[in-house]
């Protein structure tokens, strides 16, 4: 009486648990999906940030060393001027 498949009744009752299961699986893997590209355009904005922050910082540096350098010119230059008259006088 018995050695039939299982009844329609539990056929009904477990299929929409396994639609439910597949539903959220794919509702994690597009959340973990979310999360990881969240994540390299962390990734990346960093990267960026760093990269603007490391060539200001080049930048400064030259910047600095050139006025440095036009003062020591500037300074050369005057005591130059100032050898070249007594010499001339």
């Amino acid at each position: 009486m018995f050695t039939k498949s299982p009844p329609t009744f539990a056929r009904y009752l477990f299929q929409p648990l396994t639609f439910n299961e597949s539903s959220r699986r794919q509702q994690l893997e597009q959340q973990s999906l979310e999360a990881q590209k969240e994540y390299e355009t962390k990734i990346k904005m960093y990267g960026l940030i760093s990269i603007i922050a490391g060539v200001l910082f080049v930048a400064f540096i030259l910047y600095r060393n050139n006025k440095h350098k036009q003062k020591a010119n500037n300074l050369l230059q005057l005591q130059k001027q100032e050898i070249e008259k007594h010499w001339v006088n």
